[in-house]
């Protein structure tokens, strides 16, 4: 376990959006043009919850307007779960698990965000029935082509071959094997030429940096799971609304900002923070020389 000091170097990002909503704030991204934030409802209790769904603003002018998704809420679960932005040959999408009225086991979705269409992503050829649930499907760009990560391990990747269908093709790995170590990642960002992520585990409710070898297809390191220093704002909101889920921190988002490497990851299952690294200790972090 590797433990890392963030004092000065974070925003609690969804502080104001968790005064609005009485729930729990998740997953809070704004890339400037898209801000999108999940909603957990507790029920029995302050860790169980149901996650209604994932809100999406696109902005329209000077302003954000909300969008709808295809997706509903079915039994004790949310419609849209999980989101992840992330821009493709210099465009914002946005990938997500969920339920529509069409298909009743949970899959994956992309949204174009500048045309706010939403298409079920599938695997050519694959009997996608024997697969009750899709989760947590890692995109990253190479080579101006979009692909997916399946698993992180055992490594299983994916190529779109049409955003508009939702047509994928496997490209390595077998998507019949259950992941198994990792549990969900950010987005890849590409880091001088280095693939770079955060992957879950759990017990503990870490991440752990890892990097990606596009080329190969196959992790070339990941580190120790990483214990974050929690922020006093997130210790107030404990405080404040009375639940604690344990040490939970779930990194969901990266990306460049000025010269700085972004982490979003929330604490507590609820308190969405960014964190800003430098080019130094994003070297050590990922082991970059």
């Amino acid at each position: 376990m590797r433990k890392i000091d963030i004092k000065g170097k974070y925003i609690c990002t969804a502080i104001n959006r968790q005064k609005i909503h009485k729930h729990r704030i998740k997953h809070y991204v704004n890339n400037g043009k898209v801000i999108i934030y999940s909603v957990r409802i507790h029920q029995k209790g302050y860790c169980k919850g149901i996650c209604v769904t994932s809100i999406i603003f696109i902005k329209d002018g000077n302003k954000f307007k909300k969008i709808g998704t295809p997706l509903v809420r079915v039994k004790n679960w949310g419609g849209l779960e999980d989101p992840r932005l992330f821009e493709f040959k210099n465009r914002s999408f946005i990938i997500a698990n969920g339920v529509s009225k069409k298909f009743g086991s949970r899959s994956m979705y992309i949204c174009d965000v500048n045309s706010k269409k939403w298409s079920r992503l599938f695997i050519n050829g694959n009997k996608f029935k024997k697969i009750k649930t899709q989760k947590n499907w890692v995109p990253y760009e190479y080579n101006g082509k979009l692909y997916f990560i399946y698993s992180l391990f055992p490594m299983t990747v994916v190529q779109c071959m049409s955003i508009r269908s939702g047509k994928c093709k496997l490209v390595q790995g077998n998507t019949f094997q259950k992941p198994i170590k990792f549990y969900g990642s950010t987005q890849l960002l590409n880091y001088n030429g280095k693939y770079i992520g955060f992957a879950h585990i759990r017990h503990p409710y870490y991440s752990i940096p890892y990097v990606y070898d596009p080329v190969m297809m196959k992790l070339i390191y990941y580190g120790d799971p990483i214990d974050f220093t929690i922020p006093q704002e997130c210790i107030d909101i404990r405080k404040k609304h009375g639940g604690f889920c344990g040490n939970v921190q779930f990194a969901y988002d990266i990306r460049k900002e000025g010269d700085s490497v972004v982490l979003s990851l929330e604490f507590d299952d609820r308190c969405s923070t960014k964190i800003y690294f430098s080019d130094e200790e994003i070297k050590d972090i990922f082991n970059i020389i």
